[in-house]
């Protein structure tokens, strides 16, 4: 329910902001324009002053916009702490599981090579992948 509060809370702040970022932008866009414009007339012929008065105009719009999605933006809640990890085998300190007696490298970059090298041969090998797959399922029929 708060989840819900702080959202409709978040729309009307930024459904406010953007209204009166609307109105500022219509009723500075105008008048800053139409100067711009002017002035712009003066060094270079009209229809060049009026592409460059565009976009000035296109870009305040899309910092507001901009703005607003920020607004927006659903709020991250805090991250928990991460618990130490091993590093000779990757796995939480602590942690009891089936993995703790397997001789995996003790170097991150080792395992990480060893699972592309495995993801590459998995890929390119149709008849590996069914093997393995062959593998998986007898061992979940047999250790259920």
């Amino acid at each position: 329910m708060n989840e819900l509060r702080s959202l409709a809370a978040r729309f009307a702040a930024a459904l406010f902001l953007v209204s009166l970022a609307v109105l500022a932008l219509v009723g500075a866009a105008v008048w800053g324009a139409f100067a711009l414009y002017l002035r712009l007339e003066e060094v270079m012929d009209a229809a060049s002053a009026a592409a460059v008065t565009g976009g000035v105009v296109l870009l305040c719009a899309a910092v507001l916009a901009g703005i607003a999605c920020l607004v927006l933006r659903r709020s991250t809640p805090p991250r928990r702490q991460q618990p130490a990890v091993d590093p000779t085998s990757g796995l939480p300190l602590g942690k009891e599981t089936s993995f703790k007696g397997l001789p995996l490298p003790g170097r991150p970059w080792e395992r990480v090579f060893a699972g592309v090298v495995a993801g590459f041969c998995l890929g390119a090998s149709p008849e590996l992948r069914r093997s393995l797959s062959k593998i998986i399922e007898d061992y979940t029929r047999s250790s259920s």
